[in-house]
């Protein structure tokens, strides 16, 4: 009870006295064995407690291909109106979509900064983290419809970022002692500055738009011959990384939109191009028996964006000359992509609800 004496009885006389301090009880209790130094029955110490692996595993930058997903699908549908009259009206519930999940995902990421650093330093991970430049650079004209000096803003972070990534990717590469195998992958650091020129064109900034059209083009030649002679020479990637093969579509054909809208109309250029993006689609079709090996994970949205890319060159193509063989592409890439779409959509809900979204022990 508070306020109570605690007393003791000497051992030489009946006297009650204040017990010294080492035997008071709150003392003795301070002394005792706590939770973390329970002793078992053979007085041997227990091992420490360790952290949760869920808890302490960081989280994938392949969760930003949500967003880049549905940003790239909407991107599509707007430009897809030129061939089908009012299918731009799914880019007003896409991008809102697209935004929602951007700073989803970016809360989820900014909640354990430590695990930014973790998955950076994987080398399976690092390329992913350009898709959240990207995500910037594609929402950005849309944030400028309703304020110009956001767009602004939201396109400058994500232009900066795209550019600090590239040359960390670079200065990495030449660092390592021990060169990994090239894969598609690589490409999505690259991808992001030929997204850039298209916001760059949108806002009146064409030498911003060549500086990264020109310099980006000329780096996914390289790396895309790398690529492709590795395939050729190892044979097929690992079941799970076999859905970033799609990436190889994704340059072209942002290519063609970037180089169409700088430039402002079409020439040999363009077609060269666009022949280009539609070859490499073909290429990846001839190995879609890889994908149904490969198991559903956040990788999986990476593979929605390229044929949307596709579809809105496609598309823009088919604008400036209507009644050509574009507009066939264009409606099966507009397809293909939303099928993309709603099957990663469906298989992320599912893998959620039954916690298997994520790949356990691995970020």
């Amino acid at each position: 009870m508070a306020g109570r004496t605690i007393l003791m009885k000497r051992a030489d006389s009946d006297v009650w006295v204040d017990p010294p301090a080492r035997f008071h009880p709150i003392a003795i209790c301070s002394t005792l064995p706590g939770p973390t130094e329970t002793t078992d029955p053979r007085g041997q110490m227990p091992p420490a407690a360790t952290p949760s692996k869920t808890a302490a595993r960081p989280l994938p930058f392949g969760l930003f291909s949500i967003p880049l997903g549905l940003a790239g699908l909407a991107a599509a549908a707007l430009r897809g109106d030129a061939v089908w009259r009012g299918i731009g009206l799914a880019s007003d519930v896409l991008y809102p979509l697209a935004a929602v999940a951007f700073l989803g995902v970016a809360a989820l990421h900014l909640a354990r900064p430590a695990g930014i650093a973790a998955a950076w330093r994987d080398p399976v991970q690092r390329p992913f983290a350009a898709t959240a430049t990207m995500s910037l650079l594609i929402l950005s004209p849309w944030v400028a419809e309703f304020a110009l000096l956001p767009g602004y803003i939201v396109w400058s972070i994500g232009a900066a970022g795209q550019l600090a990534l590239t040359l960390a990717f670079l200065f990495g590469l030449a660092a390592a002692d021990k060169k990994p195998r090239p894969v598609p992958s690589w490409l999505l650091i690259l991808v992001g500055g030929i997204v850039a020129p298209q916001g760059a064109a949108y806002f009146g900034w064409p030498i911003l738009g060549w500086f990264f059209f020109l310099h980006t083009v000329a780096l996914w030649l390289a790396i895309s011959a790398v690529v492709i002679l590795d395939l050729a020479r190892r044979g097929p990637l690992p079941p799970p990384m076999a859905p970033t093969l799609t990436i190889l579509v994704a340059p072209p054909a942002l290519a063609t939109t970037a180089y169409i809208l700088l430039t402002g109309g079409l020439d040999l250029v363009s077609e060269a191009l666009l022949v280009v993006a539609v070859l490499m689609l073909l290429f990846v079709l001839t190995r879609a028996a890889q994908f149904a090996r490969a198991p559903f994970g956040p990788p999986w949205w990476a593979t929605t964006f390229p044929t949307g890319a596709l579809a809105a060159a496609a598309s823009l193509r088919a604008f400036l000359a209507p009644g050509d063989w574009t507009g066939t592409v264009a409606t099966v890439c507009l397809i293909l992509a939303a099928l993309a779409v709603v099957y990663c959509a469906a298989m992320t809900v599912a893998r959620l609800a039954a916690g298997r979204f994520l790949p356990a022990g691995k970020p």
